[in-house]
């Protein structure tokens, strides 16, 4: 008799790197471009459109690197946008919105590490100097009369800047973090220092507030600033974090749904206080998830991170290929998702919407409504890819039993005026070193259907179900899940099989015979 399995309708368990059997059945070993659905299930993700124009390249490979609001003196407003550039020089640009072009501020300003704004004004650090943008110009800034020659050249050198409270904390680039006067982010006191030594001489690269106190960053150690009492020190306590590592690359650092993400050498980190506890804990969130995807094309030589919509966005450039791919992680679902394939190389968070620059100077958007991506070699639109890869199901529930597969039934969303495609492969294994796949396209599109129930229901279909005949022997079943149309939503609830089991067969591979003597 044949049988039909139960169908998996909640693949949002993540990327799992673990073994095959020690995997949930919910969880995708792949999830290219695909997101979490109505329901859970196989979705493809949203796409994105050109929110702003294009920045000229003038012939040199730019890109948009931050895009920030500035409420000048006066009251008015303005959207800046840096781009960083093949030749290493930096650009800063003001948008036109009467005319929709940049104005170029100036074609090479210092590099932006890090920022804030404070009295109307855009203050970045290079690690050489600080500069000044008050609306009109840019300027760097003078050397203050009751500062040391040397403690302005250790401000001039900070990595990193952070604002806590009416104090702005700034981290040189050794490992010293220096704290401003109250209400004042350039008046420093030659005691305002604040030390972090560790035995390896590691050196400081992010700050970030969390919690009333500082988080200080380290490529191997985190450690963490309590206190409001920095100049007396009577609460003032420095604690390193019980946390493999820390971070090279302070743009991933994010906090999210109480707790603050990064990227570190070996993963990704969730920092967060448990309720039964005031210590700041950590935990590798990706381990035996996305951990080997995320360094699978060698050395990260960027990265960057957002948080959006309470999903942690993560974005990496390999040092091998120089390809760009993106990760999101859910923490409601405690599920990653990836690879993303539009390859953005920033993030900027801009009037509630998420933007992200890609090469050749073209400013996106992320767009729930639209089903493409944007080609960054022509700025028209391109596919969304679909693959999804789920764990091998062991369908009879026991690996010596063979089962023939009859057919693989397909339950998916049915839109309404639209089209919709995908490509189901099994992959059948059957013998220890043998494989089969077998790969079927459908052949219609999953379209309105009025009046499919005849009188007894007028109206459309939200689900429907694709039977695909497939004869194969097995014990075990791989689905690969694909898609490369164009402007074509996917919604896949799940899959279900009809087979029917065989009887459990021995043989005699690899047994030899041998006589056998009997005493008297």
């Amino acid at each position: 008799m044949s049988k039909i399995l139960r169908c998996y309708r909640d693949f949002s368990g993540g990327l799992s790197e673990v073994a095959n059997d020690n995997m949930e059945d919910n969880q995708l070993s792949r999830a290219v471009n695909i997101v979490p659905g109505e329901g859970f299930g196989i979705c493809r993700s949203f796409g994105t459109e050109i929110a702003l124009p294009r920045l000229e390249s003038g012939g040199i490979q730019r890109w948009l690197s931050h895009l920030i609001h500035l409420t000048t003196a006066d009251g008015s407003t303005q959207t800046l946008a840096f781009s960083k550039g093949d030749d290493g020089k930096q650009g800063l640009y003001r948008y036109d919105s009467g005319n929709e072009s940049w104005i170029t501020v100036s074609a090479d300003v210092p590099v932006l590490r890090d920022w804030f704004i404070h009295a109307h004004k855009l203050y970045w650090i290079s690690g050489i100097e600080i500069s000044c943008y008050d609306g009109s110009k840019v300027s760097g800034l003078e050397q203050p009369a009751d500062m040391s020659a040397g403690d302005w050249q250790k401000l001039c050198s900070a990595v990193a800047v952070e604002q806590r409270g009416q104090r702005w904390f700034y981290a040189t680039n050794g490992n010293e973090v220096l704290f401003s006067e109250i209400g004042s982010p350039f008046a420093i006191a030659g005691s305002s220092v604040i030390n972090v030594n560790t035995k390896n001489d590691d050196r400081i690269t992010a700050l970030h507030e969390y919690g009333g106190g500082l988080l200080i960053f380290k490529r191997h150690s985190v450690h963490y600033l309590s206190g409001w009492d920095l100049e007396g020190g009577s609460d003032v306590q420095l604690m390193q974090l019980s946390v493999t590592c820390g971070t090279r690359w302070s743009s991933t650092v994010v906090t999210m749904e109480n707790g603050v993400y990064y990227l570190g050498e070996n993963g990704v980190y969730r920092l967060y206080v448990p309720s039964n506890s005031s210590i700041v804990a950590a935990e590798n969130i990706s381990e035996h998830k996305i951990s080997d995807a995320l360094f699978a094309d060698g050395e990260i030589s960027e990265a960057f991170a957002v948080a959006w919509e309470n999903s942690y966005f993560l974005s990496v450039k390999g040092e091998k290929s120089g390809a760009v791919r993106e990760y999101r992680y859910y923490p409601r679902l405690k599920a990653f998702f990836g690879e993303f394939t539009q390859g953005a190389l920033s993030y900027s968070l801009y009037q509630g919407k998420l933007y992200l620059g890609i090469k050749n100077g073209y400013i996106l958007c992320y767009d729930k409504d639209s089903r493409h991506y944007i080609n960054p070699d022509t700025g028209g639109i391109a596919a969304i890819p679909v693959l999804a890869v789920t764990k091998g199901f062991d369908v009879a529930n026991a690996m010596i039993r063979d089962i023939r597969l009859r057919k693989v039934v397909a339950v998916a969303r049915q839109y309404k005026e639209e089209q919709s495609h995908f490509r189901v492969q099994v992959k059948a294994d059957y013998k220890e070193s043998a494989y089969e796949v077998g790969a079927v396209d459908l052949d219609e599109s999953l379209v309105y259907g009025e009046g499919s129930f005849g009188q007894v229901y007028w109206g459309w279909e939200d689900t429907v179900t694709k039977e695909l005949p497939i004869k194969r022997k097995t014990k075990r079943l791989w689905f690969f899940i694909s898609d490369e149309h164009v402007d074509e939503p996917l919604l896949i609830y799940g899959l279900g099989l009809v087979f029917k089991r065989r009887k459990a067969k021995g043989n005699r591979m690899g047994v030899s015979m041998t006589a056998v003597d009997y005493a008297d």
